[in-house]
Order: C-alpha cells, then structure tokens, then sequence
C-alpha cells in the first residue's frame, strides 16, 4: 500500500515537475518571439528614420532638427535618439547587417557596436565574427578598432575608450557644461565625451575671455548690414562678395534682437544702435536659464530673444513679451511652423503644426492645402497668427477649394501694411 501511495507521489511529481518545464519553455519561447518581433520593429524603424532624414521630415512638420523630431514625436532621450539616427544612417550602407536585425539574427544593441566598424566591403566578416556572441563579447570585439579595419585587424589600445568617473560640486557641473557649449558652438558640431576632454586639455581658456556674444555678455546675436528696400522691404546681404536676397523670414527673425550697424554704403560710420537694452537682455537670458523655451527642446546653444507680440503690432521690450529660442525654433516660429503666443516666463503657448489633427481651418477640406497656403503666405512676409486668422475667415468664401483658391482669397483677408517684422 505503501509502494503505492509513493508511485502515486512520485506520478504527481512527475507531472508537477513537467507542468513547470513546459511553462518555463513557454515562457522562453514568449520571450524570444517577444525579442524577434522588437528585431523586425527596430529594422523597420530604423529604415523610415533613414528616410525620414534623408526627406528632411523635421522641416515639413516644423521641428529644428530630426533630433528633435525623434525625442517629440518618438520618446527618445537626446543620447539614444542620436544613437538611432546614427545606426540608420550606417545601415543604408550595411544591408546585410539591417537584414540580419530584421530577421532575429542580431538584435539591435549589438547592431549598433558593429556600425561603429564595419563598411559596406568589411560587412560580411563582421557577421561572422559576431554570430553566437554576446553583447558584452561583441563590446570587446568592436573595442579598440577604426571604421573600416576588420575583426582579426590587431586592436589599437589608444582607441579603446576607458570609463572615467567625476565628481563635481554643483558649481563646477554647471561651469563644465557652458565650457562643452562653447567647445561646441566653435566647433560647430555636437562633441562626444572624449572631444570634449580632448579639447579642454588642447586649449587654455584664460580668465579674461569673454564670454560668446549673445548669451551673457547682453549683446545681441545679430548684427544688422542689411540692403533694404523701403518701398518692396525686399532685403539682400553680402555673403562672399555676393549680394544674396535673404527671405521675409529671415529679415523678422533679425529683427526681433538685432545690433543695427547703419548704412553698409555712408561715408561714415554710424554708432551701433541695439533694439534690446543689454540689461534686459542679460535678465531674460538668466530668466529662462540660457536655454530655449520651447517645450521638449533641450538646445542651450545660439539662443535669441524673440518678441510674442511683434514690434509692428505694438510689441514692447518688457520682459513679459520677450522669450529665449534656439536659431532653429526662433527660424521655425518665423516660417509660419511654430505658433508662440502668451505672456513669459509662466503663460507661454506654444503650437507647432503637427500637435494637433486639424492643421487648417477645416478638417474636411484639404488640410494639406491649407498648409502650403499658409507656409506660402508666411514666405511672403505675412505673420503666421494673422495667416492663420486669414484663412479661418476666408473659409466659407474659397471658391475654387484649390490651393490658388485659399491664397488669392486669404490675400483679400490680410493687410499689406502688416507684413514683415516680428
């Protein structure tokens, strides 16, 4: 009976035990269909990000970069955003390697070390040597080699970057990142950890330098030489002994904070007039922390004060009406994408043309339409509030509901004496 009653527990335990290995097996089955399917999503992804900025599609839905773009619309934080748009890029030359995400083979982490070496001629020997590896094998397979050497090239010690950790006090963070923001807008380009030190190291920046125009030293960033016309307000600047018409937008966005120098052609100089006091300009900056105000924008580089309402219409210099924007949003704001209305620093409403679903005055009749009226109106000079207003009024008049229709009666609805500035 005993023999028995032990068979028995044995069986159950049995089953127990199998029950418990198919749903181990289960899940890992799960789980690895789960991490397939983030290969085949991650490839597609990557591939409409290579289009996309190739399309310049941060442009169209007025964002200033495709960076900005992919933290907005996509949810990515500045350094992997930069990571995506980086692999996606090297990707269009790496067929292989976008095939083999796609397929389960690679999964993306590791996709993204190989595209730090491998070249459209060295591909196939980077699968190979990566097939059955781990990230972490993968790592040191990548580390130390250039773009371009191969897996059994020897490694170069001087590549391979060492971690290094700092501690700073909060003053010397803050005074370690304005130091990385100037590196950079004198170089020009975003730095990577190693530049930055690597500059730092290379240059002696003295106690006497002053600081970059247009931040703290409350001069603006514009300086003013322009050929206008008074009667058309058509404007031309020279640029490599060229004289170069530059577009409505252009002339409002420097006219918003600008250092007038006088006439390029008098005989002799003119004192250099500055729209917005220094002080202010040293207030506002400080107000909204030398960074652009623009939510979801992180740029703290080649900032300018815009006017909310504009000088035209009755926009004063008070603070209030004055707000800190990067070049590329400022640019934005001016090209009829990106719509600013409000008080500063706390009341501030910002639209660009893709928050919402309803982009014109209707949304049943062409919106698509009705944006090109609207960016074509702003090209001509027209403010993008009064644009937009134009166009709601001219609604139930649009005959034909073509693109003509909308401009020619929208044209009707603005006046010509309000073109320009901002």
């Amino acid at each position: 009976m005993f023999d028995g009653a032990s068979g028995v527990g044995e069986q159950d335990r049995a089953v127990a035990a199998a029950s418990e290995v198919a749903e181990w097996r289960e899940i890992d089955r799960q789980l690895r269909r789960v991490a397939k399917r983030r290969g085949e999503l991650d490839a597609i992804e990557l591939m409409w990000l290579a289009k996309a900025e190739q399309a310049e599609l941060h442009r169209h839905l007025g964002h200033p970069t495709m960076l900005a773009y992919v933290e907005r619309v996509l949810g990515y934080g500045p350094k992997v955003g930069t990571e995506r748009l980086r692999v996606a890029r090297a990707l269009r030359e790496l067929p292989a390697m976008a095939a083999a995400l796609g397929d389960g083979t690679l999964v993306y982490s590791a996709v993204r070390e190989l595209t730090r070496v491998a070249t459209s001629a060295t591909e196939p020997e980077w699968l190979d040597a990566a097939r059955g590896k781990s990230l972490r094998e993968i790592e040191d397979l990548v580390s130390g080699r250039r773009k371009g050497k191969r897996p059994t090239d020897p490694s170069e010690p001087d590549l391979a970057l060492r971690p290094i950790t700092l501690e700073l006090t909060p003053p010397t963070l803050a005074l370690f990142r304005d130091a990385c923001r100037r590196l950079e807008d004198e170089l020009g380009h975003r730095l990577t950890d190693d530049e930055v030190i690597a500059a730092m190291c290379a240059t002696v920046v003295g106690p006497t330098d002053s600081p970059p125009r247009g931040r703290d030293s409350g001069r603006a960033p514009y300086q003013i030489a322009l050929t206008v016309c008074e009667r058309c307000d058509r404007a031309w600047h020279d640029a490599s002994g060229r004289a170069i018409e530059v577009p409505p937008s252009t002339l409002a966005q420097a006219r918003c904070d600008a250092q007038h120098l006088g006439r390029a052609d008098a005989d002799q100089p003119a004192r250099a007039v500055q729209d917005i006091p220094p002080a202010v300009q040293r207030l506002v900056q400080r107000r909204d922390r030398g960074r652009c105000s623009v939510p979801g924008c992180r740029s703290t580089r080649w900032i300018q004060i815009h006017h909310i309402v504009a000088r035209a219409l009755g926009g004063t210099h008070e603070p209030s009406n004055l707000v800190c924007l990067c070049f590329a949003d400022h640019q934005t704001h001016h090209q009829g994408k990106l719509s600013i209305s409000g008080t500063a620093p706390d009341a501030l409403v910002f639209q660009r043309d893709d928050d919402d679903d309803d982009r014109g005055p209707s949304g049943d009749e062409g919106q698509d339409v009705v944006g090109l009226a609207r960016q074509a109106l702003v090209q001509l000079g027209f403010r993008a509030p009064e644009v937009r207003a134009a166009l709601d009024r001219a609604r139930p008049h649009v005959e034909p509901r073509t693109l003509e229709g909308w401009i020619r009666r929208a044209l009707q609805e603005l006046s010509p004496n309000r073109r320009g500035a901002g």
